[in-house]
């Protein structure tokens, strides 16, 4: 990659580079005074039309302020090595991130990868292109399988399901673990008491139930409000004009319940 000098700041900047943080206000300050006292020593790196800012936007800030130009150099893209790697490659050994914080930062890296990718089909369907640009190689594992994603960041899949399960339930807690604010067992700690215990299975309702259970219930039912009424001391012949409408209309659905439970019973015995 050749470099040269440029006079200009207006690069935009490639979406997966805007996942690491610019630096702190006192690190860009010593970063200024080294380049004003020995000049741009690292170069940027741009895509290879040179408009997109791949690493060096805080190099690409300090010339601007001092008023000076631009030591760029131009990234080609090889099958094994895209652009998106290029940045996860220099960024993350040299800013010496913890587990926790690569496999938070990854989860950002997978969605932006795909937001990308969606991006450049679109633009490719837009110029007419037979074949638009697909996200992944055909010879490249998709970078969004969870396997993928922990290979990328260097951490177990664990790392990866735990990154999950805390965007899904308390997504304000993975910047704190990008940072180094917090750990991720932590951050899952609070995550999983956000949760609480799981809710409680709703009781069947009466329709839902088995024949037999219902049947069960309803003779139980019976024989309880027969004993409350002293049914059980009356003459036989008697009973019927003790019975309320609504005792009839209890017996008569028991009836209607035994009936098809000794149905069963008769196809059960002759099988």
């Amino acid at each position: 990659m050749s470099e040269n000098k440029v006079s200009r700041y207006d690069f935009k900047i490639h979406p997966c580079a805007k996942i690491f943080p610019e630096l702190s206000t006192d690190e860009f300050a010593k970063l200024k005074t080294d380049i004003r006292a020995h000049g741009q020593v690292e170069p940027v790196t741009l895509t290879e039309d040179g408009e997109t800012l791949l690493d060096g936007r805080n190099r690409v800030k300090a010339c601007q302020s001092l008023g000076i130009p631009v030591l760029v150099k131009l990234f080609h893209p090889e099958p094994n090595l895209t652009e998106e790697d290029l940045i996860w490659s220099i960024n993350v050994p040299r800013r010496h991130l913890t587990a926790d914080q690569r496999a938070a930062l990854s989860l950002k890296w997978v969605d932006t990868i795909r937001a990308t990718a969606k991006e450049r089909q679109l633009a490719s369907l837009k110029r007419g292109d037979q074949k638009p640009v697909l996200a992944d190689s055909p010879k490249r594992e998709p970078v969004h399988t969870r396997e993928a994603q922990a290979r990328k960041a260097e951490v177990s899949p664990n790392k990866i399901r735990q990154v999950d399960k805390i965007h899904k339930v308390k997504p304000e807690l993975l910047p704190k673990v990008e940072s180094g604010e917090i750990k991720l067992s932590d951050a899952l700690k609070q995550a999983t008491k956000a949760i609480g215990a799981p809710p409680l299975k709703p009781a069947r309702t009466t329709s839902e139930l088995p024949i037999e259970s219902r049947a069960c219930g309803w003779l139980h039912g019976t024989l309880v409000q027969f004993e409350e009424r002293n049914y059980g001391e009356a003459d036989p012949t008697e009973l019927h004009g003790k019975l309320r409408k609504d005792d009839i209309e209890i017996l008569r659905k028991c009836t209607g319940w035994m009936a098809q439970i000794l149905k069963a019973d008769d196809r059960v015995g002759s099988e």
